[in-house]
């Protein structure tokens, strides 16, 4: 196996022997074969986040194997959250179908689709959101339609490598909308959020603290 990493604050693509594209947030990894994929299936194992643009091949299936379950296509765009350190592991679908092989279940998804598994509870949940919303870090976009504040310093301490924390936990319950599209710095981010929540934000190098 073959393997692409991408360290903390950066992206990176990559195109597959079959012609399939995949993009890799900040700490990121994808294996997959050296030679080329097996004749009558093709397999990666990703370990945080990817976006896939899968070609299709003549009914080959495409599987994504990840910590907790796969994702098995056969052409289509979707993406895929399953960092060890998140409370979830998320896949959502822009078009075609997948399927999610999770123990003995089989989930077929639809465009438009997101399922999140939880590990604590190990229950899957789905939803119908904004797809495009979750390959926005691929295009250099930051827009979620209902986040919280907990759930976007982790994303944001990824994608610019800075460690975020937060003053209280009830901080973090906060819920917002934010959509942002040229390439902010983390203070451009950071002044954004200001003005959309009560926060103060403190740097200290690459240590930021919001109060």
């Amino acid at each position: 196996m073959q393997m692409m990493t991408v360290p903390a604050g950066q992206r990176a693509s990559l195109v597959l022997a079959d012609g399939t594209i995949v993009w890799l947030n900040s700490n990121s990894t994808l294996k997959y074969p050296a030679t080329g994929f097996h004749a009558k299936e093709r397999k990666v194992i990703l370990e945080g986040e990817g976006y896939f643009e899968v070609t299709k091949q003549n009914g080959k299936q495409f599987t994504v194997k990840t910590h907790e379950y796969d994702v098995v296509v056969k052409g289509t765009k979707f993406n895929v959250s399953a960092y060890s350190d998140d409370s979830y592991i998320t896949t959502t679908l822009l078009e075609g179908a997948v399927e999610l092989n999770y123990k003995e279940d089989q989930i077929r998804m639809s465009p438009g689709e997101s399922i999140s598994l939880d590990l604590v509870t190990r229950q899957l949940k789905g939803k119908k959101v904004n797809a495009r919303q979750a390959m926005a870090w691929a295009e250099d976009r930051i827009e979620y339609d209902d986040i919280t504040l907990g759930e976007m310093v982790k994303k944001l301490s990824r994608q610019y490598d800075v460690h975020i924390q937060l003053e209280s936990e009830k901080l973090g319950d906060m819920k917002f909308r934010v959509s942002l599209r040229n390439k902010e710095t983390i203070v451009d981010v950071m002044d954004a959020l200001k003005e959309i929540i009560p926060i103060k934000v403190e740097y200290k190098e690459k240590d930021i603290y919001i109060r």
